[in-house]
């Protein structure tokens, strides 16, 4: 899907949280995304369910927060209730939903895996090791013959915003000056001015790189040339963005909450990305 600034070739996965647990904030929300999830809260009461049906697409996933949902509930309707939860999680995603609350409580238990759902009892609002379950619990609901694709978002920078680019290269003693053309998760683009600074790199080349905005300089010590194209004066380099030996935190950090506003930006313009 191609936006005015951006460019989507693969959807990113999309969790959709009913009733999000109020600790999980904007943190968890892009360190997710590094890791090809974007996080959507949806503050659904059960009658506004439906709504789930339109977004049930291959890269997306639910979750469903059983303590905030029975937490307005009058007392001794929470079986019916549940009931009436499994039974549309039976019909809508069954293969794409998991359910999660910090009861222990056997028949509740009992409701949703007679439908066969998966059900949860963790305590999310508890952040120790909550990210590190998110990525175990999606994997299987993501995954195709246990392989997990990778996203592909691009976002184009230039020339509506110019951040300069710093590019090192013979072993890091010399460098070349540009513009950050466009930027994902897995790589940046820089343009250069003329052709002839493409001389320069060759494909598989080892750079360092750094990213000067108005407010801070970010850096990137260490990323693989994987695109020249001589035409536009483009160099496109790859890198891991969880590795810190390739990527500074804070630069990952900075390039995700970019793309995580623009996916933010995207759905409210398009109502789905």
């Amino acid at each position: 899907m191609t936006f005015q600034d951006g460019e989507i070739t693969i959807s990113p996965y999309t969790l959709y949280w009913v009733q999000m647990p109020s600790l999980i904030g904007e943190y968890d929300r892009i360190e997710m995304l590094k890791r090809n999830v974007f996080i959507i809260e949806c503050q659904y009461s059960l009658e506004d369910y439906g709504k789930l049906i339109e977004k049930r697409e291959e890269s997306s996933a639910f979750f469903f927060n059983l303590d905030k949902i029975l937490l307005n509930v009058k007392r001794g309707s929470e079986y019916v209730i549940a009931e009436k939860i499994a039974l549309f999680i039976s019909r809508f995603s069954q293969d794409k939903s998991v359910v999660h609350t910090k009861l222990l409580d056997n028949k509740m238990r009992e409701i949703f895996q007679n439908e066969g759902i998966i059900y949860l009892e963790k305590n999310f609002n508890d952040k120790e090791g909550s990210a590190a379950i998110l990525l175990n619990l999606l994997k299987p609901l993501f995954s195709n013959g246990n392989i997990t694709r990778r996203t592909d978002i691009r976002l184009l920078l230039f020339p509506n915003v110019k951040f300069k680019v710093d590019v090192y290269y013979a072993d890091q003693r010399e460098a070349k000056s540009g513009y950050l053309k466009d930027i994902s998760m897995g790589g940046v683009g820089v343009k250069f001015d003329s052709k002839e600074d493409l001389n320069h790199f060759s494909l598989k080349d080892q750079v360092m790189m750094r990213l000067i905005t108005h407010n801070s300089i970010y850096k990137i010590p260490l990323a693989i040339v994987t695109r020249k194209t001589p035409a536009v004066n483009e160099v496109g380099v790859s890198f891991n963005i969880v590795d810190t030996n390739m990527i500074k935190e804070e630069t990952a950090n900075f390039i995700v909450k970019i793309i995580y506003q623009w996916i933010k930006d995207a759905i409210l313009t398009y109502g789905k990305i």
